[in-house]
């Protein structure tokens, strides 16, 4: 083997080694805790709130707290249009929360087959910095979220289970096609009168960017009609 082929050899080792070391996966635990209270406006028109609270670090660290307001009209019996707005408090790298506003807009799909209710949700957000906050204010994210679930209704069984596959897509010029994957599964329990309990577990899989995040969550949600 001569010199020049030994060059060549320690560059591609070398260049594979980096690549190795840029796509090292990070992850984390998480636990998700929600609130959700919602109206029945009209016939096709409700509106709700909801507030999370979102744990990391193992789930020993708050960071991130979110308000949400929304309201959903009902066209068909298989097509529902949303708007919603969401207040966020993201913890920074200096232990600061930094306010953060979402603007959504939302079409869902769905049809019951048997026991069997399918549905697909396309939504388009918007998050931008507080404009009020010293801080300077980063780029504002554009995002389209594609979201394919099931839900299953057990006879006479007050649980229903249910899973989700959703892909996450920031728009922009450079931008790749995928930059999140979110995989859920949960059930939903009827307490009558008293609403909805909702526990689910959540695997959160950044994509296309070096060191990606792997978050593995645990949740929670009670939900209230009236």
């Amino acid at each position: 083997m001569n010199l020049s082929h030994s060059l060549i050899l320690i560059s591609l080792f070398n260049v594979f080694n980096i690549s190795a070391q840029e796509i090292k996966i990070i992850r984390d635990f998480r636990f998700n805790g929600e609130v959700n209270i919602e109206k029945k406006i009209c016939r096709n028109l409700k509106a709700g709130f909801e507030t999370t609270i979102k744990l990391e670090k193992n789930a020993s660290h708050t960071e991130e707290i979110d308000l949400d307001a929304y309201l959903d009209y009902k066209l068909f019996s298989c097509v529902t249009f949303g708007v919603g707005y969401r207040l966020a408090f993201n913890r920074d790298k200096d232990d600061i929360f930094n306010r953060k506003h979402r603007y959504s807009a939302e079409c869902t799909l769905s049809e019951g087959i048997k026991r069997f209710e399918f549905s697909y949700r396309l939504r388009y957000q918007n998050i931008d910095d507080d404009f009020f906050q010293p801080d300077e204010q980063k780029p504002s994210k554009n995002i389209l979220r594609n979201r394919a679930g099931v839900n299953y209704n057990i006879r006479k069984f007050p649980a229903d289970p249910y899973a989700s596959l959703e892909f996450y897509s920031l728009l922009g010029s450079n931008e790749d096609i995928f930059s999140k994957l979110k995989i859920t599964i949960g059930t939903r329990c009827d307490l009558g009168k008293f609403g909805d309990l909702k526990i689910f577990y959540r695997i959160d899989r950044e994509l296309s960017i070096f060191y990606p995040y792997t978050y593995f969550n645990i949740g929670a949600g009670y939900y209230f009609k009236f």
